[in-house]
């Protein structure tokens, strides 16, 4: 699911959303980069609805560093991941 169709009903400024566009992208590079199963066909849709969301999320709190966006935004991805691993054993 693109970014941009889980913030058309939003209301953020141009810049804002070119921000929230630009972390998006870079944290899913992030995650395709590193070889991670979150990446591959069956699981890209989840891991990328997930980025999108917690970026959105921040950013409507009033995080605007790009930087803390990604990091965070890939740390909660990391413990959503390892926590599901935790419960599927």
């Amino acid at each position: 699911m693109p970014m941009s169709m889980l913030i058309r009903d939003a209301v953020f400024d141009p810049e804002t959303t070119e921000l929230l566009i630009s972390a998006y992208e870079e944290a899913w590079q992030s995650v395709q980069n590193s070889g991670s199963g979150l990446a591959a066909d069956c699981e890209q849709n989840q891991t990328k609805l997930m980025l999108a969301r917690y970026i959105i999320e921040m950013c409507a709190r009033g995080e605007r560093d790009q930087i803390q966006l990604i990091a965070g935004a890939l740390g909660y991805l990391a413990k959503a991941n390892l926590a599901l691993a935790t419960s599927k054993n």
